[in-house]
């Protein structure tokens, strides 16, 4: 069924196929007649002292391999407690993070809660006896707030002023009847 009516198109098609059919039948006769050639190699055993030869020198390599991977690599024995000091770096400057945006919102809060109250005496004109003592304080407060370096103390100031200017506002909301400078 290889060949069949050609026409002039059809015989470079052909020959390519009957081509292609000789290649792999000469592959398969080269396949079977090294089959052949395998089976006919007979299996040999080593003496017993080559045996003995290749156990010692198994044994003694892997003594050798034992001992120097101990010895060669320092980093294999401490990767846990470099892991466990990177972990250790990694919560400590979280938290000194936290601990910063906390201060942070801290001293804002205080900052507006300082400003609201000043706006809120700059609407007084008059001033009282109690009043003016408190505003003496408000400004040594002032001038310990200029000198601190500590965001936490500086907090701790601006609270404070806060409630002083609270007791100047108290002052001036509760009447008018102290007498006025």
């Amino acid at each position: 069924m290889l060949i069949s009516k050609t026409n002039g198109d059809d015989l470079p098609e052909q020959t390519r196929q009957l081509d292609s059919y000789l290649t792999l039948d000469s592959v398969r006769k080269e396949i079977t007649a090294l089959q052949q050639s395998a089976d006919e190699i007979a299996l040999e055993t080593p003496d017993e002292f080559n045996w003995q030869k290749i156990n010692h020198r198994l044994a003694a390599l892997t003594h050798r391999t034992r001992g120097q991977g101990k010895s060669t690599n320092i980093f294999t024995e401490k990767k846990p407690l470099l892991a466990m000091a990177a972990s250790l770096s990694f919560i400590f400057i979280g938290g000194l993070s936290w601990y910063n945006y906390q201060l942070q919102q801290q001293l804002v809060m205080a900052l507006k809660t300082n400003q609201s109250m000043e706006l809120q005496l700059a609407e007084y004109s008059q001033l009282q006896v109690n009043q003016y003592y408190l505003l003496q304080e408000i400004s040594a407060v002032e001038a310990k707030l200029l000198n601190e370096p500590s965001l936490k103390v500086k907090v701790a100031i601006l609270k404070y002023r806060s409630a002083l200017m609270q007791q100047v506002l108290e002052y001036q909301q509760g009447g008018n009847d102290e007498f006025s400078i």
